[in-house]
């Protein structure tokens, strides 16, 4: 049995950071149809909340990559697993938050059955720019995921003992600091806050 290379593992990690920088970009389309959130207590919620959300999200390409790379001990079927899911995300992500912002709902059984049903030209119209579009938003986030992996490699071989713990923690307790003020509110019906659940894909589907 092959040595896990710690330090393979910290690159993925770091991947992860970097594609949750993306996320947060994109978290921007979200954020931008809140309400009433201009208090001094609503805005420190808010970045903890968004943080959170999306650690979560995110976690999802790095957590089965992990998996994958203990079962096959190898690390080129790892990055591309990483690679394929990281792009997976970031699109349905993209597509939630441009859905979200035009219509204001989330990506559903519904919102899926209107594009891509029967009647779905009638309300849908995909022009032959759309499709070379969104090929080429695809094909740059593929080559966005090299570059992340460069940009990973690079950092861990300058620095080996570079220590990614405090930021696991941070972002750990971002997500209950987070559930434990959501739920106070939803239980005292403090609206500035229960309407999160409505903006984020995540949080939608689960409440």
């Amino acid at each position: 049995m092959k040595k896990i290379d710690t330090l393979f593992l910290k690159q993925l990690y770091l991947v992860f950071v970097f594609n949750l920088l993306i996320l947060f970009i994109i978290a921007l389309q979200y954020i931008k149809f809140l309400e009433n959130i201009d208090g001094f207590f609503l805005k420190p919620y808010l970045i903890v909340t968004a943080t959170s959300h999306f650690f979560l999200i995110g976690a999802l390409p790095l957590l089965f990559s992990i998996l994958i790379y203990f079962v096959t001990q190898s690390k080129i079927v790892t990055k591309t697993i990483n690679i394929i899911l990281s792009v997976f995300i970031l699109v349905v992500v993209k597509l939630d938050a441009t859905i979200f912002e035009q219509f204001r709902y989330h990506i559903s059984p519904i919102v899926l059955k209107l594009v891509f049903g029967k009647r779905a030209s009638d309300i849908f119209q995909f022009s032959f720019t759309n499709i070379v579009l969104a090929l080429l938003f695809i094909v740059g986030l593929v080559s966005l995921q090299l570059f992340f992996y460069f940009l990973s490699n690079k950092k861990v071989n300058q620095n080996s003992n570079l220590r990614l713990k405090p930021t696991l923690l941070l972002f750990t307790l971002f997500v209950l600091l987070s559930n434990v003020i959501y739920a106070w509110s939803d239980a005292n019906y403090f609206r500035p806050v229960t309407q999160f659940k409505m903006s984020f894909l995540y949080l939608s589907i689960n409440s």
